[in-house]
């Protein structure tokens, strides 16, 4: 036998390594997606455990792609603005916590840009409620504030750090409490890149990294970041992007069943399997199953199209 060629041998190995590199990542995304989509669901009541549905990858991949964005801010220097430049540039191993502590509070503002810009393809449309001209003035005055205190942290670190990591902290938590006031849609998704931001940034300086992972104390922060974001980011996603928004849809039942005794019946489809639907009704805060034999037809749309339709 003729041995093989190095180009050959150099496409198997890179064959190898992405066979291997896909695996892991179809793990991962399955594993995430799993434990996101089960702890969301049993919420709602529901705990089915069913191991082959398509939507679990979609759920591990959504979740990933979130953290790789304050991840990558980081890693392109995307993650700071003007006013924290002196901060960013203080090298003096003696101010180091310091310069983290403001650098992790300074990263709210980049936290905030990605949750503004994402907002409209990540989150479903909120309902219609009163705007109020104060919480949009308390928001305005918050985001100016925010800018003059951190212009001035910059200025003063290097004179009084301790002070300006103080005033940082207290600058980002009444950034965040003006988003909340103002009833901006995107303060949860805000708080949840602030998150992931400070948690890439220790990655980052670690020098060991499998000492952090292994760090038992590291994991609690990771538990508190994946509890937030099924608790108030996944929620709120429609489930086209990974999500897990109820989505309106109209049921045609061949009989009745409980609390649904009229056909078509509008309800809001938490998940589907090959039994049945799994589906939230009016006033309940627990799911309803409704097995596939009870339903004639389905509608994937708000009650509203039917009245349209003869």
């Amino acid at each position: 036998m003729t041995p093989a060629s190095p180009s050959n041998r150099i496409f198997g190995d890179y064959t190898d390594l992405f066979a291997r590199l896909g695996a892991t990542l179809l793990l991962t995304f399955y594993g995430l997606g799993f434990v996101i989509l089960g702890v969301h669901e049993a919420h709602y009541g529901v705990f089915q455990f069913s191991p082959l549905r398509a939507r679990i990858f979609l759920v591990g991949f959504a979740f990933i792609v979130l953290i790789a964005l304050p991840a990558a801010a980081h890693h392109y220097k995307l993650a700071y603005y003007g006013p924290l430049e002196p901060v960013l540039n203080n090298t003096d191993p003696k101010l180091r916590n310091y310069r983290d502590v403001v650098l992790a509070s300074g990263f709210i503002y980049t936290a905030w840009l990605m949750a503004s810009m994402f907002n409209f393809v990540l989150v479903s449309a909120p309902s219609a409620k009163s705007y109020r001209w104060r919480h949009a003035a308390a928001f305005v005055a918050g985001y100016l504030a925010f800018l003059g205190m951190f212009r001035i942290v910059g200025k003063k670190f290097a004179e009084r750090p301790r002070t300006a990591s103080a005033a940082a902290l207290l600058t980002a938590g009444a950034f965040m409490a003006c988003l909340a006031l103002a009833g901006v849609g995107t303060s949860s998704l805000t708080l949840w890149f602030w998150l992931c931001g400070i948690g890439a940034q220790h990655v980052r300086r670690s020098p060991d990294r499998l000492r952090f992972a292994l760090d038992f104390r590291n994991w609690f922060f990771v538990i508190v970041t994946l509890w937030f974001y099924i608790v108030a980011v996944f929620g709120t996603m429609p489930p086209r992007i990974g999500g897990g928004a109820p989505s309106n849809v109209v049921f045609y039942l061949n009989r009745p069943v409980a609390w649904l005794d009229h056909t078509p019946a509008s309800v809001s489809l938490l998940d589907e399997t090959d039994q049945g639907f799994y589906v939230l009704t009016a006033g309940k805060s627990k799911a309803l199953f409704i097995p596939r034999s009870d339903v004639g037809a389905v509608y994937f749309g708000p009650v509203e199209d039917v009245g349209k339709s003869k």
